[in-house]
């Protein structure tokens, strides 16, 4: 069971094995560029994707997959970990419960 919270970002997981995945085109900045799902607030390191975007113009793919065990009920989100806001288009975000 998932429950998406009142801000529209932020899903609640209950215990189990989550493959967790991402991929998306991003614009509109410059300078770091980043994606990563956060649990309970804190990112989960080894979703993090980062690229440098040395145009606004230029275009840059962030993508990521891992596996993860929560062992309570967690929130996550999908967040910006660059210094910049940025423009995602064809964003593809999967939670899939594996066990």
């Amino acid at each position: 069971e998932v429950a998406l919270e009142t801000d529209n970002e932020t899903l609640t997981l209950q215990p189990g094995t989550y493959l967790l995945s991402y991929s998306g085109n991003v614009t509109n900045t410059t300078g770091n560029s980043g994606l990563a799902y956060y649990l309970n607030g804190t990112v989960i390191p080894a979703t993090q994707s980062q690229q440098t975007v040395d145009s606004a113009a230029d275009t840059v793919n962030l993508s990521n997959i891992h596996v993860i065990t929560l062992t309570e009920e967690a929130e996550i989100t999908l967040r910006n970990t660059g210094t910049n806001s940025e423009t995602i288009s064809n964003l593809n975000a999967n939670i899939i419960k594996l066990a």
